[in-house]
């Protein structure tokens, strides 16, 4: 009883950012949704298959990433508590993905299954409404990401991530910094030598 209460709190809580729900409203997405917890270095998703779930991180961090032409990981994205995670063309298409997710500290999300989620999008218009305005309130996030990837420096990349992501410098080992700033560990340990 405790874990579902906790679930409901959490998915209603934060769906209630975009739409408002009736309590049976609430009872039948709540039902569809699951729990998991994960330990650290685990995959969430994986690229070249298909990603079937959107999650929603109630503690923790993951960590999305691909692969280069030269076969070197690029990190797109990191993902932490109160944001949800998908690979939108994946599960929206029922395609291949074409990054990984992996947990980075222990995490715990609560996910909802493409098969679940079709039914609620049918039912409940206004899920769909909450959707996509969850996807539309993510893109910001991703804008900004790509914009560090192509900073001029690797100090003002550094500085830019340091001022409005302080977390990611807290939370993150440095080679996946470096991997997400489109710099080497080296050049990176450089401009945290100087900071």
């Amino acid at each position: 009883m405790y874990f579902l209460k906790n679930m409901s709190h959490f998915v209603i809580d934060y769906l209630s950012n975009f739409i408002k729900l009736t309590e049976s409203e609430e009872k039948e997405i709540v039902s569809r949704f699951h729990y998991r917890k994960v330990g650290k270095n685990q995959q969430v998703f994986s690229a070249g298959e298909v990603c079937d779930k959107i999650i929603f991180i109630s503690k923790g961090v993951v960590r999305i990433f691909n692969y280069d032409s030269k076969g070197n990981e690029v990190t797109y994205l990191f993902a932490f508590e109160n944001q949800p995670l998908t690979d939108p063309n994946s599960f929206f298409e029922q395609a291949p993905s074409e990054f990984s997710a992996d947990t980075m500290e222990v995490t715990e999300f609560y996910w909802i299954a493409y098969r679940d989620f079709l039914p609620l999008l049918e039912t409940f218009p206004k899920f769909e409404k909450a959707v996509r305005s969850i996807l539309v309130a993510q893109m910001p996030r991703e804008k900004e990401a790509l914009k560090y990837q192509r900073e001029a420096s690797a100090k003002e990349k550094y500085e830019g991530l340091f001022k409005t992501h302080p977390e990611i410098i807290q939370r993150v080992p440095l080679k996946y910094i470096a991997s997400y700033l489109g710099i080497t560990i080296e050049t990176l340990s450089r401009v945290r030598g100087k900071k």
